[in-house]
């Protein structure tokens, strides 16, 4: 869905991931990611959600489509 890159020195950064989907497939992603070489530090955070509903929009619906 989307991504968030912070450089926070030099030689850090720190980036942020929101994804949806199954639980094991993003499970399954963020194994990955936290075990390649480089990446110091890792967690996955699951928030689970209603399945069957659509998700409620905050944003205004434009005319266009993106």
């Amino acid at each position: 869905m989307a991504t968030l890159r912070v450089h926070l020195d030099d030689d850090n950064c720190m980036e942020i991931t929101a994804m949806k989907g199954r639980g094991a497939g993003v499970q399954h992603f963020a194994d990955h990611i936290i075990a390649e070489r480089g990446v110091r530090y890792g967690r996955l955070v699951m928030i689970p959600t209603e399945t069957g509903k659509k998700a409620a929009s905050t944003r205004k619906t434009s005319s266009h489509r993106h």
